[in-house]
């Protein structure tokens, strides 16, 4: 499994043509089989708009046939006079990638990089292992979507790694961010010990305005939070059905929890509601607001992103990126 990133320039005045050609290879693309992740971002910095597009793909022949030996324009050939190309870097996957396409307008997209001494590994991987469990739980809740990769480095016995990681807000990341960590700095500083030149650039995420046809790829988190009273339970549910994108498919239940019993209206219960990524903040706010407190919050991906796909699973990213990719 290789992952592909693709950095560039957009043109002055073609911001708009930029992120419509982006939009247009989704739709293209965004079924072809063997394509597992897909993330995009772009960012204003020294008076111009750069880009981010980073793809996974199950494997080299899957990217080749599809992008190159295609009927559909390529992305190089799309952006001809509205953005250049300026870099495209291969690397191996390193874990299980998330799988879907990240499509979170106002989110985040981080990207981070670093060498890591080949005599390191073993040192990373026991830190990895040990590595504080009430943060790594907290970041596997609020991450949206990842591909971490490595190869080679020019540096003798070096490996260079990399990360891309998608997030609701800045406000999420710093949330769980050590106090005091400047921009650049990793979420855990013990990666410092045996990751050197690291660095960190944060992207805004392109909204591409996922299609009906493409919404099963999509992001939607699966959110279950406890209440005291049924009413309150309910009244919760009333409330999230009139905010979410997409009531019909948020799927709200309300059940009791532990020997609380179905016809009582006191006790514990839990609302379960899938919703889009999109609504996710809101969502959180107003149980908060109802009195209750999530209990569980997860990505809810796709499997395959092939049109025979219809198995829907929960992941968690690779322990790798727990410990690079957040990073603030």
């Amino acid at each position: 499994m290789l992952l592909r990133i693709t950095r560039g320039t957009v043109a002055s005045g073609r911001e708009s043509d930029f992120i419509a050609i982006c939009r247009q290879q989704v739709v293209d693309f965004g079924r072809a089989p063997g394509l597992v992740t897909f993330l995009s971002g772009y960012r204003r910095i020294k008076g111009a708009d750069e880009y981010l597009l980073a793809a996974t793909w199950e494997s080299e022949d899957d990217a080749s046939r599809t992008v190159c030996g295609g009927t559909k324009p390529t992305i190089v050939e799309r952006l001809a006079g509205v953005a250049s190309v300026e870099s495209f870097d291969v690397y191996t996957v390193i874990g299980p990638p998330f799988r879907g396409i990240v499509d979170v307008p106002g989110g985040v997209v981080r990207f981070s990089s670093g060498l890591m001494p080949n005599s390191s590994r073993s040192r990373m991987q026991w830190w990895l292992k040990n590595m504080p469990r009430g943060r790594t739980q907290d970041i596997q809740r609020l991450l949206l979507g990842w591909a971490v990769g490595e190869r080679p480095a020019r540096e003798a016995d070096s490996t260079e790694v990399v990360a891309i990681s998608a997030w609701p807000s800045q406000v999420v990341i710093e949330s769980i961010a050590e106090p005091g960590d400047g921009p650049s700095a990793p979420l855990f500083s013990e990666i410092e010990d045996f990751i050197s030149a690291f660095r960190t650039e944060q992207f805004r995420a392109l909204d591409l305005d996922l299609p009906d046809a493409l919404a099963d790829i999509g992001l939607r988190r699966v959110v279950a939070a406890r209440f005291d009273t049924r009413a309150g339970a309910d009244a919760a549910a009333e409330a999230l059905n009139a905010i979410v994108a997409s009531p019909d498919d948020a799927q709200m239940s309300v059940a009791p929890l532990g020997a609380s019993s179905a016809r009582s209206s006191e006790g514990s219960f839990v609302l379960v509601a899938r919703i889009a990524t999109t609504d996710y903040a809101r969502a959180e706010r107003l149980i908060a607001d109802q009195g209750g407190d999530v209990i569980l919050s997860r990505s809810e991906k796709i499997v395959n992103l092939d049109s025979t796909a219809t198995e829907s699973t929960s992941m968690s990213p690779p322990d790798l990126d727990r410990g690079m990719s957040a990073t603030k």
